[in-house]
């Protein structure tokens, strides 16, 4: 990918982060290979595709996707731009109803192999533990 500091269009300074974001694919254009990511809260942020995503880019316009890549951060705390070198739809891979309903080979639910806890325990004491451990 090319340096952001040769493009006019969303000039950025420093060095980029690695950097996934989710959010909504907005104003995408192919031909530029260029979109925001709309995300709540926060301004539009700016997406330039590398060369090899841009086929994939014009029919996932108003679809929630995620985004990695290079990104660069404002003044403000938000992003200036993001680089795009991947992007997932998460839809991509759901099955529908009837592909489900009609799997030649469906997981069934067996209760007899569910992972049980071998004594009783404190649910309140593990979820404290739990929350100390973020703290660290």
């Amino acid at each position: 990918m090319t340096s952001p500091q040769k493009h006019s269009k969303n000039k950025v300074e420093g060095e980029p982060l690695a950097t996934t974001a989710h959010g909504w694919l907005r104003n995408v254009d192919p031909t530029e290979g260029t979109a925001q990511l709309e995300r709540i809260g926060t301004k539009p942020v700016p997406l330039r595709f590398s060369p090899a995503l841009i086929p994939e880019i014009g029919s996932m316009e108003f679809r929630f996707v995620t985004v990695s890549g290079q990104g660069w951060i404002s003044e403000d705390d938000e992003f200036a731009l993001i680089e795009v070198e991947k992007f997932v739809d998460p839809d991509a891979g759901k099955r529908t109803i009837e592909e489900i309903l009609n799997d030649p080979n469906p997981k069934i639910f067996d209760p007899d192999k569910v992972v049980r806890a071998s004594e009783p325990f404190d649910v309140d004491e593990f979820l404290r533990i739990i929350r100390e451990g973020r703290d660290v």
